[in-house]
């Protein structure tokens, strides 16, 4: 018995190192977490510089021309503007048709149960028209004139405002944008959970709920609007996939006061019995502390209702969840939940 204790002991303190090892350079400033790429073994299927096409043409056969815009010699290469030397892909709408360029996604890695994109996106114009003008995100095409977008991100060019086009039509402001800027954008799009987090310039600004049916995507598709046409530039495009041993985390609710009860609830795939770790790291510190040792069902489910302490910091406090694996499974990066934050009032 007392070498079964001294065991569990060792293995919490040896969870305590890995998280502390793996987690506290890049999370002792949680809110500027870069990606969940890095600590999830993230594979990249594919990336572009545009550098090896030829200026004055568009970049056939990597990318489909889907509509043409303002005419097939504004959709070319250039070396007017870029961000890694010497040439990034510029796109520009007509008056009444939408310049979209579209990746189309590769079989394997469009299996995936995450997936994600990054690119660099600059607009020579901002305010006029009450309307977008540019869309990225992954793409399927409904009809000729009809098409279904997920992980969104739209340059709304009325105020300049960043913004994603969520679940139900429902739309959030990320940040406010400038003309002939470069703005760094990233998306990762969970469609086990049907959820995506977007960073801009490396900062997360959010999590969000997206509609059903994300394995239809096709292509990723950069897409000039019409509605507000504007000179467009694109460079350094890349869509990564990540591993399908997944753990959520969700807390409900996100702002909570002292003495109020909080559930954190979530499902481990692949679906088990097994046992999970619940971590926290205090906004402003470095070490990870475990917070409770929980069970699953069946179906990878776990859920764990608390109150928080009288003695809780009045602060935001970022949770995670670990899995050690099996012998089948291995316990590699893939196992740790995404950092979650609670805010806790007074």
């Amino acid at each position: 018995m007392l070498r079964k204790i001294v065991s569990k002991i060792t293995l919490m303190l040896m969870l305590v190192v890995i998280l502390s090892l793996a987690f506290n350079n890049e999370l002792a400033n949680a809110e500027q977490l870069t990606s969940q790429e890095t600590r999830s073994e993230a594979i990249t299927v594919f990336s572009d510089d545009f550098e090896s096409y030829s200026v004055g043409s568009f970049p056939s056969p990597t990318w489909k021309l889907w509509h043409s815009g303002a005419g097939s010699s504004y959709q070319v290469i250039t070396t007017s503007t870029y961000v890694s030397p010497t040439k990034s892909l510029q796109l520009m709408a007509g008056a009444s048709l939408a310049a979209i360029a579209v990746k189309p996604l590769d079989p394997t890695y469009n299996r995936s149960s995450i997936i994600g994109y990054e690119l660099n996106v600059k607009i020579t114009k901002v305010g006029g028209a009450d309307a977008n003008s540019v869309l990225l995100g992954f793409i399927r095409k409904a009809s000729p004139s009809y098409y279904h977008l997920w992980g969104v991100v739209a340059f709304w060019d009325y105020n300049g405002t960043i913004r994603t086009h969520a679940k139900d039509g429902a739309t959030f402001n990320l940040q406010t944008y400038l003309p002939n800027t470069w703005y760094k954008i990233k998306v990762l799009l969970d469609r086990i959970t049907n959820t995506y987090h977007i960073w801009i310039n490396d900062a997360l600004k959010g999590t969000f709920e997206e509609g059903d049916d994300t394995y239809d995507a096709e292509g990723f598709a950069l897409w000039s609007c019409w509605q507000a046409p504007a000179k467009c530039f694109f460079d350094d495009a890349k869509l990564f996939a990540l591993p399908k041993q997944l753990l959520t985390l969700f807390i409900n609710p996100s702002s909570v006061q002292r003495g109020a009860r909080v559930t954190f609830s979530g499902t481990l795939f692949p679906q088990m019995i097994t046992t999970i770790y619940l971590f926290y790291l205090v906004k402003g510190t470095t070490a990870w502390v475990l917070a409770a040792t929980l069970t699953t069902n069946s179906a990878g489910q776990y859920s764990w209702t608390v109150t928080v302490p009288f003695t809780a910091p009045l602060t935001t406090v970022y949770f995670m969840t670990y899995w050690p694996g099996n012998a089948t499974y291995s316990p590699v990066l893939s196992n740790y939940g995404f950092p979650t934050p609670l805010t806790i009032t007074t």
